[in-house]
């Protein structure tokens, strides 16, 4: 297998569509995946220069990457919400799987795609360097658990102070990658607009930022 510059790990996910969409071409990609014939499938929808390869997550290890960006996670609230164990199980699988590679090979950078949630705070004022988290340790709820083992993860790379680590606090990104059956927002909307139905919100007027998928990609 020739050198690839750039790994992606969890390539049939929100993220990983979206960086490999918006990578293919500059950088040569490597596709990592639990489930390799479906991303190989999305790879073949937006690449056919060949500059973008897909191997099993188990084939990571074989690899020789200056950058590995970690997009595994959960990406259905509903999920988390059935079954907040889940979170912290994914979660932990995927840190473990990008930490040893740094292990492997110290010298790549791991660009660890996280989340504002670990912040676990309503955000009634955007987030900022100063930004606390906000977690009632007596009082944990669903909502809860997400941005926690979010948090964990994160202050597992700051203790890992030899390796070169990022973590990059994701909050809303919307692209044509969406999968309408998810429930944030954006996914209903699209769900609505398609099927015809009525868009049920709160009675209260909210706003939201949603990062577009070039920008997230020039950021990595």
């Amino acid at each position: 297998m020739a050198d690839s510059r750039v790994a992606i790990l969890g390539a049939t996910g929100h993220v990983g569509r979206v960086l490999c969409a918006s990578l293919a071409g500059r950088y040569p990609l490597t596709m990592y995946a639990r489930r390799p014939e479906a991303a190989t499938a999305f790879v073949r929808s937006i690449s056919s220069d060949g500059s973008v390869s897909v191997r099993h997550i188990s084939a990571l290890p074989e690899g020789r990457h200056d950058v590995v960006v970690n997009c595994i996670g959960i990406g259905d609230p509903a999920a988390v919400n059935s079954d907040p164990s889940l979170v912290y199980t994914v979660t932990q699988y995927s840190d473990d799987v990008a930490m040893s590679y740094l292990a492997v090979r110290p010298d790549a950078r791991l660009i660890n795609v996280s989340s504002g949630a670990a912040y676990c705070s309503d955000f009634s004022r955007p987030a900022s360097a100063d930004t606390t988290s906000d977690i009632p340790a007596n009082r944990l709820v669903v909502r809860h658990h997400y941005g926690l083992a979010k948090l964990a993860s994160e202050g597992r790379h700051r203790a890992a102070t030899s390796a070169a680590i990022v973590d990059l606090r994701l909050f809303s990104l919307f692209s044509r990658f969406i999968d309408p059956r998810a429930t944030y927002l954006m996914n209903d909307v699209v769900g609505c607009i398609s099927s015809g139905d009525v868009l049920l919100t709160g009675p209260h007027d909210f706003w939201r930022d949603y990062v577009a998928p070039e920008d997230l990609a020039s950021l990595v």
